[in-house]
């Protein structure tokens, strides 16, 4: 078994496939539950702003919400929240805002609202595609063997 990890590719190889069981594990839970970070404070590089990092069914979202009319607190605020949910289908964008332009395509999603001076943009990546080429990339390193330089034969000319 030690000989199988010899070498660079089957390292790498292994932990791109663990890489892949957490990001297809994040899928599995995004199906039963919401999980999502917030941000805000002087951390956050924009006033009146607060960032969320969102895992649900949809995939992996990025979201940054502010506001023109009011000032978010400036102490630093990391929450963490799991609500369980239903098996519905989640738009990225909350339905307290008005839409103002959508993209979707594949899963990969992009939303820009506002309403009363309170304002979103979100940014979704499916899970698809990061769990596929994990598991690809994992598979090509763990099981493509690399190819045996072959040494060139050099023609010394015959000196008579």
């Amino acid at each position: 078994m030690g000989e199988f990890f010899k070498g660079w590719r089957r390292k790498a190889g292994f932990v791109t496939l663990v890489l892949a069981f957490v990001a297809m594990s994040g899928w599995v839970r995004g199906l039963l539950f919401l999980d999502f970070m917030t941000v805000s404070g002087w951390i956050v590089p924009y006033e009146n702003s607060e960032w969320l990092i969102v895992s649900s069914e949809v995939g992996i979202e990025w979201e940054r919400e502010w506001s023109d009319l009011t000032t978010f607190d400036r102490k630093v605020k990391l929450e963490w929240h799991s609500i369980a949910h239903r098996l519905n289908k989640r738009t990225p964008r909350n339905l307290q805002y008005d839409v103002s332009s959508h993209w979707d395509f594949c899963g990969f999603q992009t939303d820009k609202s506002g309403q009363n001076g309170f304002f979103a943009c979100s940014w979704v990546i499916p899970y698809w595609p990061i769990v596929l080429s994990l598991t690809l990339l994992s598979a090509y390193l763990l099981f493509v063997k690399p190819r045996v330089a072959t040494p060139q034969k050099t023609i010394e000319p015959n000196r008579a």
